[in-house]
């Protein structure tokens, strides 16, 4: 099991391939392209550039307990950021391609047979609440999770410039390399939190104070929701290292700073100081 609570992956999508035992909590995927530009893609069909899984060899799957997903579908899918993970496809593979810009896909299932087959993100910031299906079609991920869409107002986010030439070992195969990044100066992107001003800009942020303790917490959570996990429930990172899991810095996870006390974790690998909600072991 990985409980990662790393910051933005910036180059492309997160793809998972035959992995059955994935716990993905309180990351920062955000601004990653993808380019649907390998040996094995086809023109003008877009790929996720947050997180997309695909069908299991079926060697693996034979190893798997009767009734097991037959994708790899994280075992849990919480308190995340999964924000503009922009997808583009070519226009053509060879000399003169162009990029077409194909909009945000954060999430993608892919070579499986059941359309319906979906993650199902919890109490979690996305940008459009969409799944790409095995069919190519946009789809609502579950909903009822806790899930909403706002810009998580990071310090300074950065857009990838893209350019398209030929290949270094076929100049008449299309490339896409990344030629910069929109601001250019300074750090490349910066993805701590901005903190909201006042009481009222708490209240409405929509990742300050909207994590879940546990990755099986109700929606909308009751007045136990910060019990310790049972049923198979994943916690999330809670503390302060090396002792427990705090956040990205290593700052104490979870501090509280709205009247929102049944879901005290902000959302992402960043979380903002405020008043320390103590009593959360590993």
């Amino acid at each position: 099991m990985v409980v990662d609570n790393g910051a933005a992956d910036i180059a492309g999508a997160i793809m998972l391939d035959d992995s059955s035992n994935v716990a993905i909590v309180n990351n920062t995927i955000a601004d990653n392209v993808s380019t649907a530009s390998s040996e094995n893609s086809q023109i003008g069909v877009p790929h996720s550039a947050g997180l997309a899984s695909e069908a299991n060899d079926p060697r693996f799957q034979a190893m798997l307990p009767a009734g097991s997903p037959d994708f790899s579908d994280p075992v849990a899918l919480f308190n995340n950021i999964f924000w503009n993970n922009n997808a583009f496809t070519l226009d053509q593979f060879g000399p003169g391609a162009t990029l077409v810009n194909q909009g945000f896909i954060d999430f993608e299932i892919h070579g499986m047979t059941n359309n319906a087959d979906t993650f199902t993100p919890r109490f979690s910031d996305l940008t459009n609440g969409q799944i790409l299906g095995p069919d190519g079609v946009q789809r609502p991920v579950p909903a009822n999770q806790g899930n909403q869409s706002g810009d998580p107002n990071f310090v300074t986010p950065f857009v990838l410039e893209l350019g398209v030439t030929g290949s270094r070992l076929d100049p008449q195969q299309a490339a896409v390399t990344i030629t910069g990044a929109d601001p250019p100066v300074g750090l490349t992107g910066d993805y701590h939190l901005t903190p909201p001003a006042g009481i009222a800009a708490n209240a409405s942020s929509p990742v300050v104070d909207r994590g879940a303790r546990c990755s099986n917490t109700a929606f909308p959570p009751t007045a136990g929701a910060l019990l310790a996990c049972t049923g198979g429930g994943i916690q999330a990172p809670s503390g302060t290292p090396p002792v427990n899991q705090g956040d990205y810095d290593g700052q104490y996870r979870p501090q509280l700073r709205t009247i929102r006390a049944r879901t005290p974790w902000d959302l992402g690998a960043d979380e903002l100081a405020g008043v320390p909600v103590p009593g959360f072991g590993p």
